[in-house]
């Protein structure tokens, strides 16, 4: 198998990038380009893999082995702590699956493995991904993740930072739910949580702060079962009702 790119005519990062050494994942990358959706399929033992690929969405790794330096296994390495990545394992092993998920992978399967059902997990993997960067309106409140700002109005918002935006596109897609901090770590720095790491409740304290300085009717409550949830100022001892698309 070659180096094949499809669909890519009006982009140089493909949605999914799919890297595998055997030919048969053709027939996912068809599946997925039937979809719309941008793919870009590479043999990593034919050619490299470019830096712009790895910038997919969502990145397939199909029948890797467990072997740490053969080429996908290294391509994994390199996207897997800032991408989600869905890994085909060739044979069942229980410890490269759990260092696998310790490294960052969204999901682990072990060959064989149906292809549809591979294309539904990517789709969505895609449509996580993709909600992630859009705007939510929260009450009165729209947060916007691309801009990584927070705000009621041109004149009243905040603007966050990486780590920041990343604890609130979390918090958002449940809002009201109690989120642990087990569930952040892994999300956001891609490593299993520390009790002895202080970064989470840092991050934390400096996202109440701002919201409370602009005066924004959000705020994060501690939860008496552990973790943290977003809710609306309004309703801070309930479930946020209102939540949707900012148009």
């Amino acid at each position: 198998m070659t180096h094949t790119v499809l669909n890519t005519a009006t982009r140089d990062t493909p949605d999914v990038l799919i890297l595998s050494e055997d030919g048969d994942y053709r027939i996912l990358s068809d599946m997925l380009a039937a979809r719309g959706i941008t793919v870009s399929l590479i043999n990593p033992l034919v050619a490299p893999v470019p830096d712009s690929a790895l910038d997919a969405d969502l990145i397939v790794l199909g029948g890797l082995k467990s072997d740490g330096g053969c080429g996908g296994y290294q391509a994994f390495n390199r996207c897997a702590a800032v991408r989600r990545t869905i890994v085909v394992l060739a044979e069942a092993d229980p410890e490269a699956v759990d260092d696998l998920y310790r490294k960052g992978a969204a999901v682990v399967f072990v060959r064989p493995v149906d292809y549809h059902h591979l294309c539904l997990q990517c789709a969505y993997f895609l449509e996580r991904a993709r909600s992630g960067s859009r705007p939510v309106r929260i009450a009165d409140t729209v947060f916007d993740p691309a801009r990584r700002q927070i705000h009621m109005s041109a004149d009243r918002g905040v603007r966050l930072t990486e780590a920041e935006t990343r604890i609130l596109v979390l918090l958002s897609d449940r809002p009201g739910q109690a989120v642990g901090k087990d569930e952040i770590s892994e999300y956001v720095f891609r490593k299993p949580y520390d009790k002895y790491d202080r970064r989470i409740d840092v991050h934390i304290s400096n996202i109440r702060r701002k919201l409370r300085d602009a005066g924004l009717a959000v705020r994060i409550d501690s939860s008496r079962l552990g973790g943290v949830r977003l809710v609306a100022e309004a309703e801070a001892a309930g479930l946020v009702d209102h939540v949707e698309a900012a148009g």
